[in-house]
């Protein structure tokens, strides 16, 4: 699969979106040491120093149905899941783009797509020795904070490649629905749930069959496709 590692740019996001126009070919991987204008999910700035973070974004071109490709970030979070699990930690998926390890921020990730391509862009808080204070309810960590060790960016970045790229062959989503469920933070329990212009409270059930969040309020199940923000209630 293609690599291509920069010492800076703007957005591994944009990059990955001028090289697919090209026709990069699917499981394409294009990553920094730094950006200036990382992104993150409803125009949220991000950035950390250069060595402290991993900002990569994959280039994909997937089989799946479109009705499926809203699974395509949770598939994301499976993947970086299961490599942190490797590191003997627990995490979770905040849905929809976010993983926590000790109810903590290590990593979001942020999709963009088109009608050939999605580019799918990973930030992860890797060799931070501390963290800075945020205003969010849920603190950040990082990876170095929760192992004690140090990982090299373009190497972790090549591992997710692979992984998300062996996931994305699975012939559906749903073949791996189970597997993200019994990931999700705050499962079967009660949150409050923000989307446009609308806050709702209910208990957590899992997902449906197009990636959608599935909250069950007053004893009624409600699909909900653009949820903005998720907390625990209480």
């Amino acid at each position: 699969m293609d690599i291509h590692w920069h010492p800076q740019l703007s957005s591994t996001n944009d990059e990955a979106h001028a090289q697919a126009k090209l026709g990069a070919p699917h499981g394409t991987l294009i990553g920094a040491d730094f950006q200036s204008a990382g992104r993150g999910r409803t125009g949220k700035r991000w950035s950390c120093e250069p060595g402290d973070g991993l900002m990569c974004s994959i280039i994909l071109r997937p089989e799946w149905e479109l009705r499926y490709w809203g699974w395509i970030a949770l598939t994301a979070g499976l993947a970086l899941a299961e490599l942190l699990e490797r590191d003997c930690l627990t995490p979770q998926l905040k849905y929809p783009n976010d993983v926590l390890v000790n109810g903590k921020k290590i990593a979001g990730i942020l999709t963009e797509a088109t009608s050939d391509y999605v580019i799918v862009g990973i930030g992860m808080n890797l060799n931070m020795q501390t963290v800075p204070e945020v205003t969010s309810s849920i603190p950040p960590t990082s990876f170095y904070l929760e192992t004690d060790c140090q990982m090299d960016a373009s190497a972790y970045a090549r591992t997710i490649q692979r992984s998300l790229v062996d996931l994305l062959a699975s012939p559906s989503p749903l073949l791996l629905r189970r597997e993200i469920e019994r990931r999700l933070a705050w499962l079967h329990h009660s949150v409050t749930l923000q989307d446009r212009g609308t806050t709702r409270q209910g208990q957590l059930m899992g997902l449906g069959t197009d990636g959608q969040l599935l909250l069950e309020s007053d004893q009624q199940e409600v699909e909900l496709y653009d949820v903005l923000e998720m907390r625990p209630v209480g």
